[in-house]
């Protein structure tokens, strides 16, 4: 499935916050979900990668990320915007570096346990358990 197939679909639509030419055309052999600073020995290449930015502390981290990625072969990052209230222009700009294509996160403002955007959920212990 090319990378411009998947995006583009009705679900998906968002807009591209950093689109190389030809970036529609990149084949995506998967989708990977991960908050690791460092993944790149859990890529293989093609990948589309899913990110909630936790691993997001300070910009110079977007420039450590960005650069595992483009190592392991990805072809785009959707990234999220939840735990920061938008993508951070660090991490856009470390993309535009790589020539990696980066777009928001579809849902990226809905948390899991239904927090504001802004605020963190609370931990798993201290959370409910009445299902």
């Amino acid at each position: 499935m090319r990378l411009g197939d998947l995006v583009d679909a009705p679900p998906m639509r968002l807009r591209w916050l950093h689109e190389p030419d030809g970036a529609a055309d990149r084949p995506v052999r998967r989708a990977v979900v991960t908050d690791l600073l460092a993944p790149a020995r859990y890529l293989t290449g093609g990948e589309l990668v899913v990110t909630g930015l936790v691993w997001h502390r300070r910009p110079e981290h977007s420039e450590q990320f960005v650069s595992a990625l483009a190592q392991g072969g990805t072809i785009a990052l959707a990234a999220g915007d939840a735990l920061l209230g938008s993508v951070p222009d660090d991490l856009v700009a470390a993309c535009r570096g790589h020539g990696l294509p980066v777009r928001p996160r579809p849902g990226g403002r809905q948390r899991s346990c239904g927090a504001p955007s802004r605020r963190r959920c609370p931990p798993a212990r201290a959370r409910s358990s009445s299902t």
